[in-house]
C-alpha cells in the first residue's frame, strides 16, 4: 500500500515515567497534533473489525497505549503558535473585564486531504491532515465563537467523530459543556457588576446618595465580587487544562474539587441572603423612582439577553446545583478503570453537602421575607419584626353554626403566635390583611381533633336563590384549636381546602408548638421549687369522710427569722401553720398557732417619706378605715424595747372596694377596684387624694383611643401598679395593663396590654412583672409588655411577695398527691434563674476517674 512508502511517525515509548501521578501515564508526543493522532488512531483501530487479513493501524511499532492521558507535574512542550491577528490577552479568557476585540473576517477551519484504504475501508491520511485547534480554541476561550457553534463536535473533524466511540463523544461533549457554562457564568457575573453595581457606585445622587448606594450594594449584591474572583481563577485553570488536552480532555474533577473547597464559604454567605437581597431590591424599586427608571434602562442592555434582575442575581444560587448535575453526567460516561471514578464522587459529596446545608438558611430567609410581606399587608401593624413565619395559607370559618354562611380567612403561623386574618384585594392589586381575632401565643395554643370527616360547604347565590348546587359544593376538612386560658371564648373550628392541607397545618402546628416550648424550657426566667407537697391537704373525692387532716386552702404566707432559723408561716382557711424552712424545702411538720379572727382586710409594710410604715385596713359596718403605724427605733441606753410601733396620724376613710396598698417614695397608694388613690402620709386627713388613671380629655377633641381605654378599664379591676424605669407607671388591672405619666394621664397614645389570662395577683421582680391566674403564671417585661415565660399549673395562688424584690416569692397550687388524707397543696418558691455567661472561660473540674488517665 501507499503507506509503506511514507516516512513512519515517531515511535512512542510504552515505558512509564518514574514520577507519574495517579493517572495512568503515557509519554506525551512532541506536539498536540501528535497527541491527537495517537489517541484518535486508538479509537479507529478499536472500531475496525479484527481479522488476520486486516492489519491494525499503528503509529510506529508502539503497542496500543492506555486511553487515559496522564496528568504529570512536568509541562508538556508546546510548539510556538503561528502568527495571528490576536494579542496574547485575546487568546485567553477575559478575566478582568477588558472588552474583546471584534471577530476576524475568517475563522480557522479543518482541511482534509488524501485518504488511504485500510482493510478495504477508506481512512483519513493523518499525516496530511491540516488542523489548527489552538487558534479555534482560543477564539472560544475569548468568547468569540457564536453560541450556536459552541459545541465540542464543532471543534473536531467529522472523520475523527466517526472514528470515536459514542460514549466518548458524549463524555467529551459534557466536559465541554462544563467549560462553556463556566465561561457563561462568569460573563453573567461581570454583567451584574458592569450594568448594575458600577453605575450605582459611580453615579452618586443620580440614583441614590453615595452612602445609600454603598449600603444598597452591600445588602443586595453581598460578596458577589468574591465569588467572581474564585470562578475567574478556576476558569483560568480549566482553560489551561483544555488547551493542554484538547480535543480529548481526560478530567476536570481535580480542578473543581480544589476550588470547591475554597469558594463554598462565600457561597454560603451569599445564598443564605439571596431571598433578603431580592426583597431589598423590590422595596427600593417601589419607593425610589430614580432606581426604577435606572432598572428600566438596564433592561434594554443587550448583554442581559432579555433576562430580568432577579434571574441574574440568582445565578450563584443555581450554579452549584447545575455544576453538580454536569459532573454526575460525566461520572455516568466515565470508563470503569478511569481515576475520575474516585475523584468525582468526592466533588459530588462536597457540593451535595453544601447544597443540603444551605437549605435551612434559604428557608429561614424566605420565611422572613414572607413575614415581611405579611407584616406590610397588615392594617395598622404595631410592634417590631422579631418573629419568623412558619406556615400560612387560606382557611374558612362557618358563621354562627349556619350551613350556608361561610367566611374565607387567612391563617398565619408564626414561631410565637397564631394569627387569623381577613384578606382584601384593592383595585390596585394590593393585598391587605386585617387581624380579626386576637393572636394566640403558641404556649397557650392547644390542638383538638384533626381527623374529623370532611364537611360540605354550600353557599347561596347573590340573588338569594340556589344556583347549580354542584358548582357551589365543596368538601372542606375541619380542625379545632383553642386558647388554654379562654376555652369558652377563644375556640376556633377552621376548615382546610383539602386533607393534605389539613395534615400540613397539623404538622406545622405540632412542630411550632414543640419548638416554642423547648425554647422556653431552655430559657426560663423563673423556676418553681417545691417547698412542701403533702402536709397541707384539701378534701377530695377519695379522702375519708371523717377524721382527715384538712388544713384547707393556703391563702397567704410570710417568712419569719428567729434565732438564726427561718420559718414559713402559711395562712389557711382552718388556721395559721408555721414550719421550719430548711434549705429549699419546708419540714413536714407544722404547728397551728391561731384560729382565723379579726376584721382586717389587708395590710402592707414599706417606706414612705423617709419613714418605715405599716398600713392596714379595718372593716366596720359601713366604712373601711386605713390605719398607719410607724416603726420607732429606741435609744440603745433606753430600758424599753429596742424598737416598737406607734400610731402615725389619724385613721383615714378609704373606698369600700379598696383591697390593697402600696408605697411610693413620698406617698401611700390605696388600690380600689376602679381607681388608685394616692395619699400623703404626713397628713392623710386633710390631703385631697389623687385619683389615677385620669381619663379627662383636656383637648376636647374626642380622643377615640382614650375613650376605648376608659371603657376597658371601667370593665376591669385594678390590682396595683409598677414603676417603670422611664418614669412611667404601669397600672395593673386583672385583664390588662396601661401606662400613665407622672400626672396620672394615659401615656403611649392610650395604648394597653391585654393579659392572656385574667389575673388575681401580681408581683414585681427586676425588669419583669409576674401575673398570677388560676391556671398560669405570666412573666412579662415591664417596659415593653412582651410575654417572656408562661408557667402552667392548677389553682395557682400568690401567697407572699415580701417588702423588697429580694424576698421570697411563695405560691400555692394543686399538689400531686391524692389519697385517703385528701388532695395535697403544693407550696413552692419561684426562684429567678441566672443567665449562662458564654464568654466565661471553661474551668476543668477534677473528676473521680481522673486518676485512671495516663
Amino acid at each position: 500500500m501507499h503507506s509503506h512508502n511514507r516516512q513512519q511517525p515517531n515511535r512512542i515509548s510504552p515505558q512509564p515515567e518514574p514520577h507519574s501521578t495517579t493517572y495512568p501515564y503515557v509519554q506525551s508526543p512532541s506536539s498536540p497534533h501528535d497527541q491527537f493522532f495517537q489517541l484518535l488512531s486508538i479509537h479507529i483501530n478499536r472500531s475496525l473489525p479484527h481479522t488476520h487479513s486486516t492489519p491494525r493501524l499503528q503509529l510506529g511499532n508502539a503497542r496500543e497505549p492506555v486511553l487515559h492521558r496522564a496528568i504529570s507535574t512536568k509541562a508538556v512542550p508546546r510548539p510556538r503558535s503561528p502568527p495571528s491577528n490576536y494579542s496574547r490577552n485575546e487568546l485567553g479568557p477575559s478575566l478582568h473585564g477588558t472588552p474583546a476585540p471584534s471577530r476576524p473576517t475568517s475563522a480557522p477551519h479543518f482541511k482534509t486531504h488524501s485518504t488511504e484504504r485500510v482493510g478495504g475501508m477508506s481512512q483519513p491520511d493523518f499525516s496530511m491532515l491540516s488542523l489548527d485547534p489552538e487558534a479555534r480554541l482560543a477564539l472560544f476561550q475569548a468568547g468569540k465563537i457564536p453560541e450556536s457553534e459552541q459545541e465540542w463536535d464543532r471543534f473536531v473533524p467529522s472523520q475523527a467523530l466517526q472514528a470515536l466511540e459514542k460514549h466518548e463523544i458524549e463524555r467529551q461533549s459534557v466536559l465541554f459543556e462544563i467549560f462553556k457554562s463556566e465561561l457563561d457564568y462568569i460573563n453573567d457575573l461581570k454583567v451584574i457588576e458592569d450594568v448594575y453595581v458600577s453605575p450605582i457606585l459611580s453615579a452618586p445622587y443620580e440614583i441614590m446618595t453615595a452612602e445609600m448606594g454603598k449600603d444598597f450594594v452591600s445588602e443586595v449584591f453581598g460578596n458577589l465580587s468574591k465569588i467572581l474572583d474564585h470562578h475567574q481563577r478556576m476558569l483560568a485553570s480549566l482553560f489551561s487544562r483544555q488547551r493542554d488536552q484538547h480535543p480529548l480532555v481526560q478530567s476536570v474533577a481535580d480542578i473543581i474539587l480544589d476550588y470547591a473547597l475554597q469558594f463554598t464559604p462565600d457561597y454560603e454567605s451569599y445564598i443564605k441572603r439571596s431571598p433578603l437581597s431580592v426583597e431589598r431590591y423590590r422595596k427600593e424599586l417601589d419607593r425610589n423612582l430614580r432606581y426604577k427608571e435606572f432598572i428600566d434602562q438596564c433592561s434594554a442592555d443587550p448583554r442581559l439577553r432579555k433576562r430580568d434582575f432577579k434571574t441574574l442575581i440568582s445565578r450563584p444560587v443555581t450554579r452549584l446545583p447545575r455544576l453538580k448535575l454536569l459532573l454526575e453526567r460525566v461520572q455516568k460516561l466515565t470508563p470503569q478503570d478511569h481515576p475520575d471514578l474516585e475523584t468525582i464522587p468526592i466533588v459530588l459529596t462536597v457540593l451535595q453537602g453544601f447544597i443540603k446545608s444551605s437549605e435551612p438558611g434559604i428557608a429561614a430567609a424566605e420565611a422572613k421575607v414572607k413575614f415581611w410581606a405579611l407584616y406590610e399587608s397588615l392594617v395598622d401593624p404595631e410592634g417590631e419584626i422579631n418573629v419568623t413565619l412558619v406556615h400560612s395559607g387560606p382557611l374558612a370559618r362557618q358563621k354562627h353554626d349556619s350551613w350556608h354562611l361561610w367566611s374565607d380567612v387567612f391563617g398565619a403561623l408564626l414561631d410565637s403566635h397564631f394569627l387569623l386574618l381577613k384578606e382584601e384585594t384593592k383595585p390596585s392589586g394590593t393585598v391587605t390583611r386585617t387581624v380579626i381575632a386576637r393572636p394566640i401565643p403558641l404556649v397557650y395554643l392547644r390542638l383538638e381533633s384533626f381527623n374529623e370527616p370532611p364537611e360540605i360547604r354550600r353557599e347561596r347565590a347573590d340573588s338569594g336563590s340556589f344556583i347549580n348546587m354542584s358548582s357551589v359544593k365543596q368538601n372542606v376538612y375541619p380542625f379545632t384549636i383553642h386558647h388554654a386560658g379562654a376555652i369558652a371564648t377563644r375556640r376556633y373550628t377552621l376548615y382546610a381546602q383539602s386533607a393534605p392541607a389539613r395534615d400540613t397545618w397539623h404538622k406545622a402546628l405540632v412542630d411550632a408548638i414543640g419548638l416554642r416550648r423547648a425554647r422556653q424550657d431552655a430559657n426560663k426566667w423563673y423556676v418553681p421549687q417545691t417547698l412542701n407537697d403533702g402536709f397541707f391537704r384539701m378534701p377530695s373525692r377519695v379522702s375519708h369522710a371523717h377524721g382527715g387532716h384538712f388544713t384547707g386552702r393556703a391563702l397567704c404566707a410570710t417568712v419569719i427569722s428567729y434565732q438564726d432559723r427561718n420559718y414559713l408561716a402559711v395562712g389557711c382557711t382552718n388556721g395559721i401553720y408555721v414550719g421550719l424552712r430548711a434549705n429549699s424545702y419546708l419540714v413536714d411538720s407544722a404547728e397551728r398557732l391561731a384560729q382565723k379572727d379579726g376584721n382586717v382586710l389587708f395590710f402592707k409594710a414599706g417606706h414612705a417619706g423617709g419613714r418605715t410604715l405599716v398600713v392596714y385596713a379595718a372593716k366596720s359596718f359601713l366604712h373601711l378605715t386605713l390605719h398607719t403605724l410607724e416603726l420607732i427605733h429606741r435609744d440603745k441606753n433606753s430600758t424599753e424595747t429596742a424598737s416598737s410601733y406607734q400610731l402615725f396620724g389619724s385613721p383615714t376613710p378609704i373606698p369600700r372596694d379598696a383591697h390593697d396598698a402600696a408605697f411610693l417614695p413620698q406617698s401611700v397608694v390605696i388600690c380600689a377596684s376602679k381607681t388608685i388613690h394616692i395619699l400623703r402620709p404626713m397628713n392623710m386627713t386633710v390631703s385631697w387624694p389623687t385619683v389615677v388613671p385620669n381619663f379627662f380629655d383636656e383637648t376636647g377633641s374626642g380622643n377615640v383611643s382614650l375613650h376605648l381605654l376608659k371603657e376597658r378599664c371601667d370593665a376591669a379591676k385594678i390590682l396595683g401598679f409598677v414603676r417603670c424605669e422611664n418614669g412611667e407607671i404601669l397600672i395593673v388591672y386583672d385583664g390588662l395593663g396601661c401606662y400613665v405619666d407622672k400626672y396620672g394621664k394615659p401615656a403611649r397614645s392610650a395604648g394597653f396590654i391585654s393579659w392572656e389570662s385574667k389575673a388575681t395577683a401580681y408581683a414585681h421582680r427586676g425588669p419583669h412583672i409576674l401575673l398570677f391566674s388560676p391556671g398560669f403564671i405570666e412573666v412579662r417585661n415591664i417596659t415593653s409588655g412582651e410575654l417572656v415565660q408562661v408557667i402552667e399549673a392548677t389553682d395557682v395562688r400568690l401567697l407572699h411577695t415580701g417588702l423588697t424584690e429580694q424576698d421570697m416569692l411563695v405560691v400555692a397550687m394543686t399538689g400531686t398527691i391524692e389519697d385517703g388524707e385528701g388532695l395535697s397543696e403544693k407550696i413552692s418558691e419561684l426562684t429567678q434563674t441566672t443567665a449562662i455567661d458564654t464568654r466565661a472561660p471553661m474551668v476543668r473540674v477534677e473528676q473521680m476517674w481522673d486518676e485512671w488517665d495516663p
